[in-house]
């Protein structure tokens, strides 16, 4: 038979003993971090430098390793980049902190139909790095096809008028995660005959699934999309 001892530690129960007594200090596992307090780290985070000193970080990386690629083509290769969109090119941050991180749909969509996000300054000069030097870009997001339109006049009234192709999310699409999605339009640009030198999102899942030659994951505590 099993000690006592080993079935609490089996179900991870702090506890001591001594002879004859059991003493408990603890008989829960420890509850998740409170989510206001979360809040609020997040909003610190964003509002005190280190979101604005880490996104940088990444996005010059990036662009260094783009112009270092680009200045290293193989014969007849043809390369291009991937960008998500939200909280990579485009910030919600106006939505976000009015609405707590909110992630009802209704007012999701409703915000992004206002075509009202900001640029994000660093990975708009990475945007631009690629224009001048002729690589195409393809936006690849998560936003529902039916957001097309306002997405395409976000992109127009922030100054990113040049790409190849924005990809957004079918409707039909049920997947409980966007990997598949997302992954299956970096396949296409492959099969087109492109080489994605360079896939850059703020969520693993906007990277995951292969099809690019490196990756860059960009800060977001925002939110999380599987």
């Amino acid at each position: 038979m099993k000690s006592l001892a080993s079935l609490f530690s089996r179900y991870s129960i702090n506890c001591l003993l001594l002879p004859g007594v059991l003493l408990f200090s603890s008989c829960q596992a420890p509850e998740p971090r409170n989510v206001t307090l979360a809040k609020w780290a997040a909003t610190d985070y964003h509002n005190d430098g280190r979101y604005d000193a880490q996104f940088l970080g990444v996005t010059t990386q990036a662009q260094q390793y783009l112009r270092w690629r680009a200045a290293h083509l193989k014969p007849g290769e043809k390369i291009a980049v991937v960008f998500d969109l939200d909280e990579t090119l485009l910030s919600n941050w106006p939505f976000l902190s009015e609405y707590e991180y909110s992630r009802n749909i209704t007012l999701v969509n409703h915000w992004m139909k206002q075509s009202r996000c900001p640029v994000l300054a660093p990975s708009f000069a990475l945007y631009q790095e690629a224009c001048a030097l002729h690589v195409p870009v393809y936006f690849i997001t998560g936003r529902r096809a039916l957001l097309y339109d306002a997405t395409l006049e976000n992109l127009r009234r922030v100054g990113v008028k040049q790409f190849a192709k924005l990809n957004c999310r079918p409707m039909a699409d049920t997947n409980a995660s966007v990997i598949p999605y997302k992954s299956a339009c970096r396949k296409a640009i492959t099969d087109a005959g492109y080489h994605i030198i360079l896939n850059i999102g703020d969520q693993w899942s906007d990277l995951k699934g292969g099809y690019a030659e490196r990756t860059f994951k960009l800060p977001d505590p925002f939110y999380y999309i599987k």
